[in-house]
């Protein structure tokens, strides 16, 4: 059955898988996140070519945001939102650059907003996207896959470790566990963000001028007594222009806008050389219109010319604009506005005559713009208040509503989490039967009378350990209540294994606590750890409390190795090796009469070297799998000694391996430093005054050193204390393994 620690794990394992989907699967395949390779350095010096940058669907986006939009030509382009276009689009333009992107997306062609960035991967993706290089990923996840799968033939598969499936009551505690880790999750990010935000919106406008003028001509020139717009006007028909501009403002939301006007003339030449001359005063207007008319003299214009030909000696055609100058203020949709405006009316004067100008400057008859009707459209930003949102598999969730998600839920899987937990506390785990019919895939048999058999009785150290041995044989799990006793059967045609619960008190005395045979578990084809570990640290629970009657004795050894093996700077395979080897160490013992183990009274001569076979049982039940040979090679040479006059090799110095250095010293620590049936705990300085004594003879000398440093740091740093601190005894005898070897 999965212990809490597992189900916990497999609960995070499946909320951060679900997590990670959420947040980063791609959006080409549904998700929210888009993944670009940069191919220029249009974005420089903050984004490099090569670069992988990820970019996350947004709500919205406005000026200032680094995004991804989706040009119709060219594809994706990443610069960074600079503002908007008359028309509400958005301009964009890369940090590098000096002009902006002539094309304007709209805001449902923008795609994400930039979330983050990993240098130089988007090259090594590149390459990756070589036939060959694919080609040669696919063989190798498929040699992977189905390698081990080939190797193994019918009767080596059956023989496999399998894990049993899965506990309907521990599968409801992930699913409520999951969801809880979901939900605090959900709450984390919506906690975390504001509820409203204040997002910017375009608001577009047009400021549209019209003018018109009429001169008097004689009767006859032209269709009509005046001059109409966009006719010619001949200076010597006619000295006035009567010139008038009707300007209006509109906008796509509400306005209050007021301003000033004023007409002028103005006359100039190829050089620069201009002279300006008042029209109208200036006026006030209000709500975005005006209508205004002036006269304009041309003598007055001429004279400038004049004046301006006699000082320089100049000659040429001028240029005669009406200009209107506007300035408006005011607001616009509720921000502030102001703006100027100076719309012009162009004539090309040669002395002779005036010629309409289009507002390009091309003559009128062309294509042009219409040079009598002048329109500016822009846009301004407008500030708004928004309840912000969270993206959430394409979906735009409302911060509120998420937060009261995350509280109902969270809280609604937590009180279905304790009703599980208070089940399993009160039902499940004082009732062994119960527990075993949780597990799914095992069959249970209830007996009214003991079995008879013949074949040799094997105990196992946990009812899970039971379950998983069924699952194994696929054979069922019978079960007698005695009383307040459960005991457990599961027949195979080799032994029978035993599980009672309540401290098996009716067990026979000689079916003492035997390992499975080995071939029980290969594990050639799994890692180390889990279901593995899980089967070491039960066989070393039954062995601690049974043989060396020191509960808990091998956890402790094997999380203080795994703390000198860091202060000595082991790797990550090398610690995981040494935890294996604390947990292996004592397993020998099994195979040792308890006459011996557990003798208070010293050994003798031929009891020392049944003691000292134990390293070799060890060795000869554990050789055959693979993944423990470096955790067995430690286990097997920690009672070497630093003199070489140790077993079963006689290694000296530096021959014996550091881990069984290492070992050797926490298992005596913790030997000493805690109860055993012929004498009392030592206290600390005690114990460590016998490994210095022993340090150079025994033990390592650095090793000693650098454990009893750490000790001393950590100044009863969560070591396990032993039950009585009594003054310790004399030191036993060298020879006498209870304490170096218990």
């Amino acid at each position: 059955m999965m212990g809490k620690r597992g189900w916990l794990a497999w609960a995070g394992v499946i909320a951060f898988l679900i997590a990670l989907g959420v947040f980063f699967f791609p959006a080409r395949l549904g998700g929210e996140m888009y993944y670009v390779i940069l191919t220029g350095p249009s974005m420089e010096p903050h984004f490099h070519v090569g670069d992988l940058v990820l970019a996350r669907r947004a709500p919205f986006y406005q000026p200032g945001d680094i995004a991804i939009y989706r040009h119709p030509r060219i594809g994706f382009v990443f610069h960074r939102i600079v503002g908007y276009d008359a028309e509400g689009r958005f301009r964009f333009k890369g940090d590098n650059n000096a002009w902006e992107d002539p094309y304007h997306p709209r805001p449902d062609e923008v795609l994400a907003r930039y979330a983050a960035r990993i240098p130089a991967v988007g090259k090594v993706l590149r390459h990756l996207r070589s036939p060959w290089v694919i080609t040669a990923l696919v063989v190798l996840i498929g040699l992977l896959l189905f390698g081990d799968w080939l190797r193994v033939g019918p009767d080596e598969e059956e023989e496999n470790f399998v894990m049993p499936r899965g506990d309907t009551l521990y599968d409801w505690m992930i699913a409520f566990a999951v969801l809880l880790v979901l939900a605090v999750l959900l709450g984390v990010v919506a906690f975390t963000r504001p509820k409203v935000v204040q997002a910017q919106e375009p608001i577009s406008y047009t400021e549209t001028v019209a003018f018109s003028y009429t001169a008097r001509a004689p009767e006859g020139l032209y269709d009509l007594p005046q001059v109409q717009p966009g006719e010619p006007i001949f200076t010597q028909l006619t000295g006035t222009i009567t010139v008038g501009c009707t300007y209006r403002f509109t906008a796509a939301a509400p306005f209050q806008l007021e301003g000033t006007y004023r007409l002028l003339a103005r006359v100039s030449d190829a050089t620069g050389w201009k002279r300006t001359l008042p029209l109208t005063e200036p006026t006030a207007f209000q709500n975005g219109t005006f209508t205004a008319q002036a006269t304009l003299h041309l003598e007055d214009m001429r004279r400038f010319i004049d004046e301006f030909e006699q000082i320089t000696g100049r000659r040429g055609t001028y240029t005669l604009a009406v200009m209107a100058h506007i300035e408006t203020h005011g607001t616009v949709g509720g921000e502030a506005f102001q703006e100027t405006f100076e719309p012009m009316l162009r004539f090309r004067w040669n002395g002779n005559a005036l010629v309409l100008e289009t507002s390009g400057g091309v003559p009128l008859g062309e294509k042009a713009p219409d040079p009598l009707h002048i329109v500016r459209q822009n846009a301004i930003v407008h500030t708004v208040p928004r309840v912000n949102t969270l993206l959430i598999l394409g979906a735009h969730v409302p911060v509120p509503l998420a937060r009261t998600v995350s509280v109902v839920v969270g809280g609604l899987a937590l009180v279905l989490l304790g009703g599980a937990l208070y089940y399993e506390h009160q039902v499940v785990e004082g009732d062994p039967v119960a527990q075993i019919r949780l597990i799914g895939g095992v069959t249970t048999v209830p007996l009214d009378a003991l079995p008879h058999h013949t074949l040799p009785v094997v105990e196992v150290g946990s009812l899970s350990d039971l379950a998983s041995l069924a699952a194994l044989h696929r054979a069922p799990v019978f079960h007698l209540r005695e009383g307040e006793q459960v005991h457990f059967w599961l027949k195979t045609p080799d032994v029978v294994y035993h599980y009672g619960a309540e401290g098996q008190a009716r067990v026979p005395q000689h079916a003492r606590p035997l390992l499975p045979r080995p071939r029980f578990l290969r594990w050639k084809a799994a890692p180390v750890g889990g279901a593995c570990e899980s089967v070491l640290e039960e066989w070393a629970q039954t062995v601690d409390s049974q043989v060396v009657h020191d509960a808990g004795h091998s956890q402790r050894v094997a999380r203080l190795a795994v703390a000198l093996g860091k202060a000595l700077g082991l790797s990550e395979p090398a610690l995981r090796d040494l935890r294996l080897a604390a947990l292996l160490h004592g397993l020998g013992l099994i195979e040792i009469p308890p006459e011996i183990v557990q003798k208070t009274a010293p050994l003798t001569e031929e009891e020392k070297r049944i003691l000292r076979e134990h390293v070799l049982r060890l060795n000869v039940r554990f050789e055959s799998v693979e993944a423990l040979a470096g955790a067995l090679r430690i286990a097997y040479h920690r009672t070497e000694r630093w003199d070489g006059s140790g077993y079963p090799d006689g290694l000296r110095g530096e021959q014996i391996p550091l881990g069984a250095r290492i070992l050797a010293v926490v298992d005596a620590w913790d030997a000493l430093r805690h109860n055993r049936p012929h004498r009392a705990a030592w206290p600390e300085s005690a114990a460590a005054s016998f490994l210095r004594q022993k340090a150079g003879e025994w033990y390592d000398p650095r090793v000693v050193e650098v454990f009893l440093n750490w000790v001393k740091a950590s100044s009863a740093t969560g070591l396990e204390q032993p039950s009585s601190t009594a003054g310790a005894p004399a030191v036993e005898d060298e020879d006498d393994e209870a304490t170096p070897a218990a």
